[in-house]
């Protein structure tokens, strides 16, 4: 039901193709995938002995397909995002990405992806995002269905079921093939025991753009796999749908489809990605930016990070918080990005004019206002449910305590997974819990430095965390609330030597060195950073914190992480050009025009 041409790789391909070829392809293969002589987009890219295939006028030569894969790779050394999902891994090798015979298929009842790689769980990066959540099965090697072959929810013919007529096709590249060519392996086919060498989702950086692959998604129905119900397609899960979701998701305005890119290059844009390019893949070295989320104050600051992460989408919702404090806003971090939506700032009895244009921009379905009528007035919720097509509702407490409590109840079910606890008497250290929560599938409940308010472990008892991480030291969370704590699972503290070296902790504890980006704000107060958790977990992102001057633990994290691109969350009062200069020397120094990087890891 979506109009393709929002996607601009699909308008930029679609030029670069022969005329009509990507129309002929999507309305012959219908019937043919369901016919005896087979799926006709084979025919389409094998060309029989004379140059021709058998498609008569819709037949191409060599050449013509060759000037197509070229086409192709042009867009995609061009900044273009090239998302691969089923039989279509057979790309990789008519591209020349990975090495002849590295793509296969294999016969499975339904479409997997486990996301565990050498033992190690995938879940933290960005393209799977959102995916361990609660209510989402899960079985054997963090496997994760993500297509359907019998929809309607059950096989009636248990005979059936058993002989693998319903099974689906699921494809997948040998994993040495796939990261000796430059590919970062995120998940393998589902199986047991060989699903590591077996790569069915992952990604790999071509030139300054990006190849996405998931194996299983909707197979093509054919003969050989068909529905016993005669029906036309198999189902997508709301897994596999998520990740087709994070997999289309590219910022990249350096996008350009022109094949003559030799002659007319275009400027190197970011992508997420490994800088060293195996020297086969002429990929040019990755420029890395100092981008800077802000405005005159904290609210347009909040819209400015939200007009540069968030934009207009069915469904669309929108987290409001007070400007006036803290708790609220970083307490809804992680439920705002399972929610894919950002946190504006609003004044508790005026809805302030960058918050409006904002909304209106974003056009949402609902409001979710976080905080109770102290912290939002009444007035202020009528004037948001004038902007919500369907409405407003408000998650608020009697005071920052319960209404953390009750965004973990509204957004978090009890599957005994990880809860971050930190103290709702300051901010860095919550500020920095957010993207990890957020990731992490996990709330953030607040406590006092001595005490633990009953709010907070009643919502413990209701989770059955597995694991509870308090975020910072004793001065902020006492030994005897992690005693405490303890009653409901077990507690691991995540601290440093100040409120700078906590936020490095908990980067290091939840963040992998997976290129991608850091979110920097000032430890010094607490406005600029309020809108910083969805937006920042929404790119994989650590928020990392900075006084007057870029600490050296922040640097060295920064290296760790590999990263190439950072985003200042506030103006120069907040996060000053001296550390904005320091932050783009220190990238310059990482990313040198040669591609070595300089990084703690090498």
């Amino acid at each position: 039901t979506r109009d393709l041409s929002d996607f601009d790789s699909v308008v930029a391909i679609d030029d670069a193709f022969l005329p009509g070829w990507l129309d002929e392809v999507g309305m012959l293969d219908a019937p043919a995938g369901r016919s005896a002589g087979g799926n006709i987009r084979d025919d389409l890219l094998v060309p029989n002995e004379s140059g021709k295939n058998d498609l008569g006028d819709f037949g191409f030569t060599q050449a013509d397909l060759d000037a197509m894969a070229d086409a192709v790779d042009d867009f995609v050394r061009g900044g273009g995002n090239l998302v691969l999902t089923d039989d279509s891994l057979r790309a990789l090798e008519w591209l020349g990405y990975v090495e002849a015979g590295a793509v296969h298929t294999k016969d499975t009842y339904a479409n997997h992806v486990s996301f565990s790689v050498d033992d190690t769980e995938t879940y933290g990066h960005p393209l799977a995002a959102d995916i361990d959540r609660p209510g989402a099965a899960e079985g054997s090697n963090s496997r994760r269905q993500t297509s359907e072959p019998v929809p309607i929810g059950y096989c009636v013919d248990s005979d059936v079921c058993r002989t693998g007529e319903t099974s689906m096709p699921q494809w997948y590249v040998d994993r040495p093939a796939w990261e000796a060519a430059g590919g970062v392996a995120l998940g393998g086919d589902g199986s047991d025991g060989a699903s590591d060498s077996r790569t069915s989702f992952g990604e790999m950086v071509v030139g300054n753009g990006v190849v996405r692959i998931l194996g299983g998604f909707q197979p093509f129905p054919t003969t050989e796999y068909d529905h016993q119900f005669g029906l036309s397609s198999y189902a997508v899960t709301d897994s596999g749908y998520v990740l087709l979701r994070n997999m289309l998701r590219w910022e990249n305005a350096g996008q350009s489809p022109d094949p003559d890119l030799d002659d007319d290059p275009v400027t190197p844009v970011q992508v997420p990605g490994s800088n060293d390019l195996p020297d086969d893949m002429g990929g040019d070295p990755i420029v890395p930016e100092v981008v800077r989320y802000s405005g005159p104050g904290r609210v347009e600051t909040a819209a400015d990070v939200s007009a540069n992460r968030f934009g207009p989408e069915e469904g669309r919702n929108v987290f409001v918080a007070t400007a006036g404090n803290f708790p609220d806003a970083l307490a809804g971090g992680p439920a705002a990005f399972l929610g894919n939506a950002p946190i504006l700032l609003t004044g508790t009895d005026e809805l302030p004019a960058a918050t409006r244009t904002e909304i209106e921009r974003l056009d949402p379905e609902t409001i979710t206002i976080l905080g109770g009528t102290a912290a939002v007035s009444e007035a202020v919720e009528s004037e948001l449910a004038d902007l919500a097509s369907v409405g407003v509702r408000r998650i608020g407490g009697a005071d920052r305590f319960a209404t953390a409590a009750m965004v973990a109840e509204a957004a978090f079910r009890g599957t005994g997974g990880t809860v971050y606890v930190s103290t709702g008497g300051d901010f860095p250290d919550t500020l920095a819990a957010g993207p990890a929560a957020g990731l992490a599938a996990a709330p953030v409940l607040l406590v006092d430095r001595d005490r633990l308010p009953e709010v907070t472990a009643a919502q413990l008892e209701r989770l059955e965390p597995s694991r509870i991480v308090v975020v910072g030291g004793t001065a902020v969370v006492s030994e005897d609330v992690a005693g405490q704590l303890a009653a409901y699972g077990p507690v691991e503290r995540i601290a440093g030597s100040s409120r700078v070296g906590t936020s490095v902790a908990v980067s290091a504890d939840a963040f992998d060195p997976v290129p991608g980006a850091v979110y920097i704000a000032t430890g010094g107060n607490f406005p600029d950073g309020l809108a910083g958790a969805p937006a920042a977990a929404f790119e994989g992102a650590p928020i990392l914190l900075v006084g007057q001057d870029l600490p050296d633990e922040v640097a060295e994290e920064i290296l760790r992480l590999g990263v190439h691109r950072v985003v200042i969350l506030g103006g120069t009062a907040a996060v000053p050009a001296a550390v904005e200069q320091a932050l783009q020397d220190l990238l310059a120094e990482a990313f040198s025009t040669d591609g070595e990087s300089s990084s703690a890891d090498g």
